[in-house]
């Protein structure tokens, strides 16, 4: 293992690296393709910090700033508008200006990614985890538009690095540090909940050399964390709204716009379509009760053709790993998603080139008795989301940014496996044992 400070250099200029691509991204291609944010999330996000900056809350930018009417919001959770009132506080609040703040929390992304791939294989494998996702087009995507993906991969990212660090000698504190990253991931992407779920359960109930009990006040801690970190947000909204609303209110939209004859059959097969949606309703309907005729509208679709459901589900899980009509989630990138054509192809073409590595640095894991079981749930929650939603590819973020670290271990472990090939061939010793102990080899110790 190389020096701490030589792995830092060059983490450091691979994700400097990062951010000047990005950056450069943002106000060159994307600029040109999206000169203007239109009714869009990019919109909400763009004005909604300055709502709360002004003392409004979390207020709807679409009323505010179209129907000049202050009303509270729960379309979407709370945490990446907060993020962005870093930026409009200090005076930089134009589209371009939080693009290229989204940029920078991107490069940060390839530093944490590093710091992963470290963690789990060793310095060589957190260099090469940090230069795939300073050029993945899945991840660079995402961050040159005003999109909360970025902000989830950061949480879910320094969730894994805690979940780690706490496998190799378990503890309290650093599973409640997992469950606290897991709980604001939840208030940045609902899906978050379905996360913390499969990792932050299994990581109390799982950890190496704790007795029952111990594991019970695990599960303990988990929940309490969880309550502490997402309880205010959904008091808030109980109290707040007409009808009961816990993280959000974009749930019976989601179910609307993915459940129909449109979206059932024909070219929008496993999507979503804008004519799924709900059309005729009170515009004076406050949102909550919005998202309650749009919820039952889905539902009673789906009660209608409950046979034919899991072939659609089957369909959407098929389109958010690319093996169901992978040529038409391209045109959907492009279009719907304002991706662009090159940038579509290309995150078509590197996901492609991503998988069998990643899968292969499971295996690689797997041989090493390191957990595998947290990158299983990320991409379990990938699954889920898109089974019960619709599978925009940007949803899958989350598994888009840990598959680089998988791939990094798969690269690293045949890097090593060749350079020891040749130096048998050559009749050459073995180099000194690398003191790098791969975390979960030899988890500590640790009694009830």
């Amino acid at each position: 293992m190389a020096a701490p400070g030589r792995f830092v250099a060059r983490l450091g200029v691979v994700t400097v690296a990062a951010a000047i691509w990005r950056i450069w991204y943002v106000v060159g291609p994307v600029m040109d393709r999206i000169p203007r944010l239109g009714l869009s999330d990019e919109f909400f996000y763009n004005r909604q910090p300055r709502l709360i900056l002004d003392g409004l809350g979390f207020a709807n930018p679409f009323l505010y700033f179209f129907q000049d009417e202050v009303a509270p919001t729960a379309l979407h959770p709370p945490l990446y508008s907060l993020f962005l009132t870093i930026p409009t506080a200090l005076g930089f609040e134009s589209p371009e200006q939080h693009r290229i703040a989204n940029a920078l929390l991107g490069a940060a992304v390839v530093a944490l990614l590093g710091l992963l791939g470290r963690r789990i294989a060793g310095d060589w494998a957190g260099i090469i985890a940090a230069i795939l996702a300073a050029v993945y087009p899945p991840l660079w995507s995402n961050d040159s538009v005003i999109g909360l993906e970025t902000l989830y991969c950061v949480l879910v990212v320094l969730a894994l690095l805690a979940f780690y660090r706490f496998w190799s000698a378990p503890s309290f504190p650093w599973l409640a540090a997992v469950a606290v990253f897991l709980g604001l991931a939840s208030l940045t992407r609902s899906e978050g909940v379905v996360l913390f779920a499969l990792l932050c359960l299994p990581a109390a109930l799982l950890a190496p050399g704790w007795s029952t009990r111990r594991r019970v006040q695990g599960v303990g801690v988990v929940a309490l964390v969880g309550l502490l970190i997402v309880g205010p947000w959904v008091v808030r909204n109980l109290v707040t709204f007409e009808e009961p609303t816990l993280l959000g209110t974009g749930f019976g939209l989601v179910l609307a716009y993915g459940n129909c004859d449109a979206t059932y059959g024909g070219t929008n097969f496993g999507y979503w379509a804008d004519e799924c949606s709900l059309k005729d309703y009170d515009p004076d309907l406050e949102e909550t009760e919005v998202d309650k005729l749009a919820r039952e509208k889905g539902l009673d679709y789906i009660r209608e053709n409950t046979r034919r459901l899991p072939v659609v589900a089957a369909a959407r899980v098929g389109r958010i790993w690319e093996v169901f009509r992978p040529t038409q989630n391209v045109e959907f990138n492009q279009v719907y998603e304002q991706r662009g054509r090159e940038a579509s192809w290309a995150i078509l073409i590197g996901f492609y080139v991503m998988l069998p590595f990643a899968i292969g640095g499971l295996v690689v894991m797997r041989k090493r008795r390191v957990p595998i079981f947290p990158m299983l749930a990320v991409a379990a929650s990938v699954t889920i989301t898109a089974a019960t939603g619709f599978p925009i590819t940007r949803y899958r973020a989350s598994f888009d940014a840990v598959a680089t670290v998988l791939a990094a271990v798969a690269i690293d472990a045949i890097w090593r496996h060749w350079r020891a090939r040749s130096r048998a061939d050559a009749g050459e010793p073995d180099p000194p044992e690398d003191p790098l102990d791969p975390v979960g080899v030899a988890p500590a110790e640790v009694g009830g």
